[in-house]
């Protein structure tokens, strides 16, 4: 949610338009939101860190917007890439708070925000509360006039991987084949490679259950269509 950067923006620059007193508050903004994005390419994390607090102040002070929203949104995907999840968690929790004031629960940004817990939940091994998040997230993208079909199908492949690993097999086979289901409806706008994951995850399955014909079946299928895709 970061904005892009202009070919000029370096952080000398930048920090030196901090002490200009004339600079009006949305400027003031930018100038942190530009800084955060470059603290985190050099991998600066701490200076991302605090350039974002000080956005975060000055968005406030405006009132609740969805720029507020984003604010916390970044300040988490920081915390989270320094395995700081805890925190992340409580600024994902402030920019879903933010974002349903502004926009509603049925919006993709809320929903971005979803699928962002339920990331957070699965890199701590928390598989409840990832498949209680990513059901949330799939019930939101049902509203939605666009739906983001590979951020679906990725939902659902994390949330059959869980289900199997769990000896939810049944459970997991049914969601898989919602995933074909979704993948058929959209087939012209995808990779068939998306219809591979698909296969290989049901092999698995089947494999697992001892139905090693079936799961053989689904590995030919798997080959076939790798085969065709990449020679």
């Amino acid at each position: 949610m970061l904005h892009t950067l202009t070919a000029q923006s370096n952080i000398p620059t930048l920090e030196q338009q901090l002490e200009n007193p004339t600079l009006s508050t949305d400027s003031l903004v930018e100038v942190y939101h530009q800084l955060t994005k470059l603290y985190v390419q050099k991998k600066d994390y701490p200076a991302a860190i605090r350039a974002t607090q000080s956005e975060i102040i000055l968005l406030k002070k405006k009132g609740t917007t969805n720029k507020l929203g984003d604010a916390y949104y970044n300040l988490g995907s920081i915390h989270r890439g320094l395995t700081q999840y805890p925190n992340a968690q409580k600024n994902a929790a402030k920019a879903l708070n933010i974002y349903e004031k502004t926009f509603g629960k049925k919006h993709k940004e809320y929903a971005s925000v979803e699928v962002f817990i339920a990331q957070t939940y699965f890199l701590q091994g928390k598989n409840k509360e990832t498949l209680h998040w990513i059901q949330k997230a799939l019930d939101t993208y049902q509203y939605l006039d666009t739906i983001p079909t590979t951020t679906v199908l990725k939902l659902k492949l994390l949330q059959s991987s869980i289900l199997s690993k769990e000896s939810k097999f049944f459970a997991a086979q049914r969601i898989l084949e919602e995933s074909e289901q979704v993948y058929q409806q959209h087939q012209s706008t995808l990779s068939p490679d998306w219809l591979a994951r698909i296969y290989n995850n049901i092999a698995f399955i089947k494999e697992k259950q001892f139905l090693m014909v079936e799961a053989l079946a689904y590995y030919q299928k798997v080959v076939a269509i790798r085969t065709t895709l990449y020679h």
